[in-house]
Formats: structure tokens, sequence, C-alpha cells
């Protein structure tokens, strides 16, 4: 999934580095979309290196480099439309101001208009600045709307001072972003048994009956945990591979390999039933030789 992720000028925008690595080790795709304060903290090259991805800076291109164009000026719609999420983090005051009174003045409060994602603002500001009424507004109103807030942390501030104003955590901030998404990892811990792709059925030892897949199967993450035919051996999945032929090899495969997972899904469509007898003409198995049915475990 893709998440955009929104830096602003915060003491904080330093840990916005951190939380791209935490988002990509989560399974996200993230962008970054920078605004002017944020550079005065951290470069864009440091979230180009990080996220591999153009990071955004300017609504119309950079002023020092490249004159604005057509694709500039509708890049926030594009971004806005292929988003899965938008997360800022750190949100300061003036952001939060922004966002909840329509103000479009720059790259990424005008992507927050554009966009119909769910938003997620994590806030990082001074205490006094978080308590102020006006801010806690803006808090409210956001929330109103369905923006998901993650409280700041209390604790040593920048300024010096103590209490409420820190950003909050990277567990927090994931876990945010996880129910917002609805993105539970319940899964994890879990041993998975995978089959796919094509199978054949030895006719005799010259022939054999083979399939193709009805579509492609894509192998990530690790889930790889038995293989029919070829498929596995062409996927670049860390688990453990098994490549087998023929109905009943494969279902003793199923059966030695299903002990101990906790969820065995197949996928491995062999042949069809073949019971014909030669005597009918064109050739053919000994009746009562049945090659396979389709393979099915859930």
């Amino acid at each position: 999934m893709q998440i955009t992720l929104g830096v602003t000028g915060g003491v904080a925008a330093y840990k916005a580095a951190e939380l791209v690595r935490r988002l990509q080790q989560e399974g996200f795709s993230v962008q970054v979309v920078m605004t002017r304060g944020a550079r005065e903290f951290v470069t864009p090259l440091t979230f180009a290196a990080l996220s591999g991805q153009k990071v955004i800076t300017d609504l119309f291109g950079e002023t020092s480099g490249t004159e604005a164009n057509v694709e500039s000026a509708i890049e926030h719609i594009a971004v806005a439309q292929r988003t899965d999420l938008l997360l800022v983090a750190p949100a300061t005051a003036d952001i939060l101001a922004k966002f909840a009174r329509g103000i479009a003045n720059d790259f990424l409060t005008t992507l927050y208009l554009a966009t119909t994602a769910p938003v997620v603002l994590a806030p990082a500001m001074n205490v006094n600045m978080w308590s102020h009424a006006a801010t806690q507004e803006n808090v409210e109103r956001l929330r109103a709307r369905g923006v998901k807030i993650v409280n700041p942390d209390e604790g040593y501030l920048a300024c010096g001072m103590t209490g409420p104003g820190r950003l909050a955590g990277q567990e927090a901030i994931i876990a945010a972003v996880r129910q917002t998404l609805h993105a539970q990892r319940d899964l994890e811990g879990e041993t998975i048994l995978v089959s796919a792709g094509p199978t054949w059925e030895d006719l005799d030892p010259v022939r054999y009956l083979t399939n193709v897949p009805d579509e492609p199967v894509v192998w990530k993450d690790g889930l790889c945990g038995g293989g029919s035919g070829g498929a596995a051996r062409r996927q670049g999945c860390a688990g453990e591979r098994a490549d087998i032929a023929g109905c009943a090899r494969q279902s003793g495969a199923h059966q030695r390999k299903n002990g101990g997972r906790d969820a065995p899904r197949g996928h491995g469509a062999v042949c069809g039933v073949l019971d014909r007898d030669p005597g009918s003409g064109g050739g053919g198995l000994p009746a009562g030789r049945k090659a396979c049915a389709e393979n099915e475990t859930q």
C-alpha cells in the first residue's frame, strides 16, 4: 500500500527519517512530501535515499531548478489519487490550523484537500502551543472530520520545557496507521503452506498430461511453504520450496507438510478426471485410471 508522509518544520522532523524505515518494514511504499520549514531541519536527499522515491517539496516545481510545467501543476492531484493514506509526522501547530481551516498554499495542504484517503496526524510542538485553545479547537475540528490524531507524548522538550508535545513513538504511529487502514497483522507468527502452479500426470514412461495455470501466481513475503510443478522454481521467495509432479505425490506431500501448519492453502489445479476405455477409440488410459482431480485444500 502507498503512504504519503508529510514532514513539517519542527525539531522532530529528523524522527520522520526513522519512521520511513519503520513503515517500509511494515510493507508500505512511502513517498515523502516536505514543507519549506521541514527543509530547514532535514534535507530532501535524506528522505529520497531512504524511500527510494522522489521527494516533493514545492507545488510548482523547484523554485531554483526546472521551470514549472503542466505535470508539476497537477502533481498534487496525481499523488492524492494514488495514495492509500496521508500521514503527517511531525504535524506542527501551523499545519493543524491550515488543515482545519482549509488553507491550501503549498503542496502538502493542497494534497490534504485533494485526497479522499484517510488522514493520520502526529502533532509535535511546544507544550504551551499544544495546550493553547486555538490548537485544541483545530484538533477537535479535524477529529470531527474523521482525521486520526496521534496525541503527542509527554516529556522533556527541545525548548527546555516538560509536558505533552513530543512526537509520539513509532509504535503508536504505526498502530494508528494499521488501525486506520484496517491492516492488522493477524497472521503474524503463523506458518503457511501454499501450493500453486501447473503439474503433470504420467500416462506411460514417455507421455504425460499437464495443464497451464488459469492465472499468474505471485509468491512474495516468504509465503511459499511448498509448490507444485515448476512454479516455485521460478519464484524468488525465501521459504522452503518443493517441486512435486503428479496428483498422488502432491496429495502425499500436502499431508506430510500440513503437519504443524496453521493454514494450508492449495491453488494447484491439476488435470481433470480421466476414465476412458481404450476400446472406445482414440487411445486413452486404462479403464478406471483417474489421473487426478482438482487439488484444493483449505
